[in-house]
């Protein structure tokens, strides 16, 4: 906005978007022009020049083309609908845009509008308003394909950074995989470095869920073993931490069939909001999630080189290769 903002994390000016979605012209937080000084660039400043324009998410020919250009962590995100799939990478960019995801910080974005959309509801509630709903529904333009959200992160005192690129998938995606094995818009994660199998956590507690819980992400993770190569990286998310406490015993299950299955398989519980009045604050958890994604280059051999020849995403990537993990 052109007379400024008090906030330090104000973003009209990059996006046109206020955090607080107020409108840029009556903002109460607005500075008046006398008031307004140049502000130093920091790691927030989001460039334009690293959108797409008006893109919600990036296609697989736009996630092809970043992966040619250096090394990009590619996450497959599943889990039935209302599992919280959606609200974990919402709290992952709510919480780098306030500077408190532990160990990272903003470095890019090539869907920062894509963020920007799908957080509109918990901005809201961050403003003092309960929604009905946190994130919306994902709905994708091609139901035949899939979208990605992209994130990149500086690693704190690493001097490092990390691409992630994110599936943003419709919960029915996943449904479909467990009831009718139905994988074909899935082949793309056989390209993945981790797959996020997101859980309902207040449904491993309730005594008349808990077992179609345990027993639907089970299945879930056999038909993944079905298709996918052994050893892939398995990260069981359990949302809702800020409602209630998961059940040990239920995520254990659920880790064991992953390991049975023959995936790499670690749990992290996560409160992508909070409704407890802060006693587990909003963003729990969702900075080990990023750590454990981020290690799979940990005993790997680093190989890299880009997908020159333009590879399908339903064979195994050049890139990363972990040592028995990829074919080819």
């Amino acid at each position: 906005m052109a007379s400024g903002c008090v906030r330090p994390d104000c973003t009209v000016a990059d996006t046109g978007a206020c955090l607080l979605n107020n409108d840029p012209s009556s903002c109460p937080h607005r500075l008046a022009a006398e008031d307004t000084e140049p502000r130093a660039i920091s790691a927030i400043d989001l460039p334009k020049k690293a959108m797409f324009p008006g893109s919600r998410a990036c296609t697989l020919g736009d996630a092809r083309g970043l992966m040619g250009e250096r090394y990009v962590h590619l996450v497959g995100i599943l889990g039935e609908p209302n599992a919280g799939k959606t609200g974990c990478l919402v709290s992952l960019y709510l919480s780098v845009a306030q500077r408190c995801l532990d160990g990272f910080s903003f470095a890019d974005s090539r869907t920062l509008m894509g963020f920007e959309e799908i957080s509109q509801g918990a901005r809201q509630w961050n403003d003092g308003r309960i929604p009905e709903q946190f994130t919306d529904h994902t709905v994708l333009p091609d139901n035949r394909t899939a979208g990605f959200l992209h994130i990149k992160l500086a690693q704190v005192g690493q001097g490092t950074s990390v691409d992630l690129l994110c599936s943003d998938l419709p919960g029915e995606w996943t449904t479909e995989l467990i009831d009718r094995n139905r994988v074909d818009r899935l082949q793309f994660l056989k390209r993945a470095d981790v797959i996020w199998l997101v859980v309902d956590g207040t449904e491993t507690v309730a005594p008349d869920k808990r077992q179609v819980c345990l027993q639907r992400t089970t299945m879930a993770i056999g038909r993944l073993g079905q298709f996918l190569v052994s050893g892939r990286r398995l990260i069981v998310v359990v949302t809702r931490r800020d409602e209630t406490a998961p059940d040990d015993r239920v995520v254990q299950q659920i880790c064991d069939e992953g390991r049975r299955r023959g995936f790499e398989t670690e749990s992290v519980a996560v409160a992508s909001f909070s409704k407890d009045e802060g006693q587990v604050p909003a963003g729990t958890g969702i900075a080990r999630l990023i750590e454990l994604t981020t290690e799979f280059e940990r005993g790997c051999s680093v190989v890299w080189q880009p997908d020159t020849g333009g590879a399908s995403f339903e064979s195994p990537r050049i890139g990363l290769v972990r040592r028995g993990t990829h074919e080819g």
